[in-house]
C-alpha cells in the first residue's frame, strides 16, 4: 500500500493490532513516519519493520518494543518475528 493508503487503514480501522512496514532508504525516511504515525493513534500496536537496506537506521527512528527483520529472510523468521510482538501486545500496557 501507498502511505496514504496506509494512513487510511491506520485511521479507518478501530481495531488495529499490528502493522509491517517495509522501510526502503529511497523512500526519504517516510516509512519510519508512518510507523510513528500508526503508533500514536493505536498506542499498543505492534510494530515489525522489514528492510533490506535500513537496519543501521533501526535504533535511532523505530518505535519503542518494535522488531525488526533483515532482507532475505525466511518465512518462519517473520512467523517468529510476529508471535514475539503478539506476545508483548498480549502483555499489556508497559510491555518493553
Amino acid at each position: 500500500a501507498s502511505t496514504a493508503q496506509a494512513t487510511r487503514i491506520i485511521d479507518d480501522e478501530p481495531h488495529l493490532s499490528g502493522v509491517i512496514v517495509d522501510v526502503a532508504v529511497v523512500n526519504g525516511g517516510s516509512d519510519w513516519d508512518l510507523a510513528r504515525y500508526a503508533r500514536r493513534r493505536h498506542p499498543q500496536l505492534a510494530v515489525l519493520y522489514i528492510t533490506a537496506d535500513a537496519a543501521g537506521e533501526w535504533l535511532a527512528e523505530r518505535v519503542q518494543d518494535s522488531r525488526l527483520l533483515q532482507k532475505p529472510f525466511r518465512p518462519s523468521g517473520a512467523v517468529r518475528e510476529i508471535s514475539a510482538l503478539s506476545a508483548l501486545a498480549e502483555a499489556g500496557p508497559g510491555w518493553s
